[in-house]
């Protein structure tokens, strides 16, 4: 086996996983000496300092190690009192905007009476109605990559994806991990859509009230006539904005082609319309929508994706310059190897092989008067 491969996941049942205070682990998979290391970590975070469970596979939890990782499960639990956050935040919402605090260290929602109790913490006042129901322009992304770093679409993005989804006479949507389409669907669309956040980030929870989700769970949230399940995802040419992230937009400060962020899909791209205003247009020969710079290929009976074929060849690119930059150096190698062995062979002549000056100089006088007489 390749040694090379780093970590890999392995997907299984989840029910049979053990679990950490962020809830069921994966199974993963690491090549050591060719074979195969198997082991359970947390599935949110990818750095065990924040996360440090570590199960090898066909090993079982002592039952000291289960006390000890029910009551890290307890803490992170209770951190979030969903039920005594929702009263606060009602609290909060009926007195005056200049009475409305948020507290960025503690996490929690303030009055402007409490602030002495936060002294030198960073603090969000006058708190407005719509930052209260708006809470991801309230609330600071996080941004450690290696356990929840947030970006949120941006106000364009937000409005299209949700169109799209109203276009599909989508009833149900459960948007996991993002906030910004489930703050747009509450406020303007909750005549016509029901929306069930689901977010790794804690935060949230003071915000949206106690819901139960096992009804909506139950019915089927795609739109009439579209397949349910993960299987025949498909790319679309919508380019999905960032608010938050220097290269995820469509300005002149991101990529020379936009956003390269995509959205894959089960539901058939012909029925996903996209903006035409932006430039995206319907393609009669592929039957789907497509961005504007994408043109129909009659050969391939396609419209090719320019994103990925300029992507392709920036690859290409790179992988024709380490080859030549590996040819340099293996010829670089050589020459010096090559030259060292010269160095080598000269010194072990000279080692080997004494040199008396005095008869090389009377050799060259006995030359000289032959020559001479010869004349």
């Amino acid at each position: 086996m390749d040694d090379t491969r780093g970590v890999v996941c392995l997907w299984g049942d989840l029910k049979n996983h053990p679990q950490c205070p962020h809830g069921p682990t994966l199974l993963f998979g690491t090549y050591v000496d060719g074979e195969l290391k198997k082991f359970y970590a947390c599935s949110a975070c990818r750095d065990r300092k924040l996360c440090r469970f570590y199960l090898e596979y066909g090993q079982e939890l002592s039952k000291s190690r289960k006390n000890i990782w029910e009551q890290e499960k307890k803490k992170f639990t209770q951190h979030y009192p969903h039920q005594k956050l929702y009263i606060r935040f009602n609290e909060i919402k009926a007195k005056s905007v200049i009475m409305r605090c948020y507290c960025h260290n503690c996490e929690r929602l303030i009055f402007s009476s409490e602030k002495d109790k936060h002294v030198e913490h960073d603090i969000a006042e006058n708190l407005t109605d719509h930052q209260l129901h708006h809470p991801t322009e309230l609330l600071k992304p996080l941004d450690n990559a290696k356990k929840e770093a947030q970006y949120l679409f941006s106000k364009k993005s937000t409005e299209d994806i949700t169109k799209m989804l109203l276009k599909l006479g989508t009833k149900q949507i459960l948007c996991i991990g993002t906030p910004r389409i489930h703050e747009y669907v509450t406020e303007h669309y909750i005549d016509k859509m029901s929306s069930l956040l689901l977010d790794f980030d804690g935060r949230f929870i003071m915000f949206i009230s106690p819901y139960f989700m096992e009804n909506i769970m139950r019915e089927k949230s795609n739109p009439p006539s579209i397949d349910g399940g993960l299987k025949n995802l498909t790319m679309s040419d919508y380019k999905v904005d960032y608010d938050n992230h220097p290269l995820f937009v469509s300005d002149k400060q991101g990529k020379k082609l936009g956003s390269p962020v995509r959205i894959f899909t089960n539901i058939p791209l012909k029925l996903l319309e996209l903006p035409i205003s932006d430039g995206y247009k319907f393609c009669k020969d592929c039957e789907k929508w497509v961005s504007s710079e994408n043109k129909h290929c009659h050969t391939e009976k396609e419209c090719l994706n320019l994103l990925s074929s300029e992507s392709i060849t920036k690859t290409d690119v790179k992988k024709d310059k380490r080859v030549e930059k590996r040819k340099a150096e293996n010829e670089f190698k050589k020459s010096l190897a090559k030259k060292s062995k010269i160095e080598h062979s000269k010194e072990v002549i000279k080692q080997n092989v004494p040199i008396n000056r005095k008869k090389v100089l009377k050799l060259k006088q006995t030359k000289k008067k032959f020559s001479r007489i010869k004349k």
